[in-house]
């Protein structure tokens, strides 16, 4: 299979990723359970919202990078090509990797009848598995409580701006649209952005409902977050994830490795070395 033909096999999934986009968590639950349940050999920080979200997860993965984590960022949709929805420190997947990943899919996907978005989630797992990452940066595609990004136990949950988006799928008031996205909340800790005192509610319910602590301003976003990440990184969560399944799986799909690297202490100053095309301003 060559790049291209790898690219039509994932985005011509169900018609295209529009015309074939489904909400659910069956399908991508059951396609990680195929594979390996590759989302557990990492820690996962996810970032939802409506405005915001992509250069929310942008600036979060280049602060962890800075401070010496691998870092596997997922976004979309993409601006020139799909390998730029998924890197690892800062670098589009290879296309190489790309077609080694959608073989390792094969059949699965049309057996299960993911979607695009599905598709290429859990192949974006499968990267960040065999790339070793420390830490994965998902980017919610749409909503948060059905989309495919919201799978395992996050150490870290981030909440941009939530305002009126997609509002046939998700509800036509902000008290609708803020529980859809606050449902990514259920694990770890969460992070939000100063929301509409009635999207903030909702958060905050959600977050006492389910237990976990969480923090309304985004003021001191960088320290805090990387601080969380890298404490929880050597703790239980991560022994787990170490495991041998996920060992298994990684060598089992691709018995390439990537060598750890040592940790840098500090963090970058701030928005350098960030990139965000489409997201951020140049420059």
């Amino acid at each position: 299979m060559t790049y291209p033909e790898a690219v039509a096999r994932i985005l011509g999934l169900r018609g295209g990723e529009r015309v074939g986009m489904r909400p659910g968590l069956e399908r991508i639950e059951a396609l990680l359970d195929a594979i390996g349940r590759p989302e557990r050999a990492f820690t996962i920080a996810q970032v939802g919202g409506t405005n915001g979200k992509g250069s929310v997860s942008a600036m979060l993965a280049a602060i962890l990078q800075a401070s010496g984590r691998r870092v596997g960022l997922y976004t979309s949709p993409h601006l020139r090509h799909y390998r730029e929805r998924i890197r690892v420190d800062g670098q589009p997947i290879s296309e190489a990797d790309f077609v080694d990943g959608v073989d390792a899919l094969g059949t699965l996907i049309a057996r299960l009848d993911v979607t695009v978005f599905e598709a290429g989630t859990a192949l974006a797992l499968d990267h960040f598995c065999r790339s070793r990452v420390d830490v994965a940066v998902l980017e919610v595609g749409l909503g948060g409580r059905l989309d495919a990004t919201t799978v395992g136990r996050p150490e870290v949950v981030v909440l941009g701006p939530i305002d009126y988006d997609h509002q046939l799928e998700l509800g036509d008031t902000l008290t609708a649209i803020a529980g859809e996205k606050a449902a990514i909340i259920r694990s770890g800790m969460a992070f939000s952005a100063r929301q509409d005192p009635e999207a903030a509610r909702v958060l905050e319910e959600r977050a006492a409902r389910v237990g976990v602590p969480s923090a309304l301003a985004l003021g001191a976003l960088g320290g805090a977050l990387a601080a969380v990440v890298s404490r929880r990184q050597g703790g239980r969560r991560a022994a787990r994830a170490r495991g041998p399944r996920a060992a298994r799986h990684a060598a089992r799909l691709h018995p390439r490795g990537a060598a750890a690297r040592p940790r840098r202490s500090g963090l970058a100053p701030r928005g350098r070395g960030v990139r965000a095309p489409g997201r951020l301003p140049a420059g």
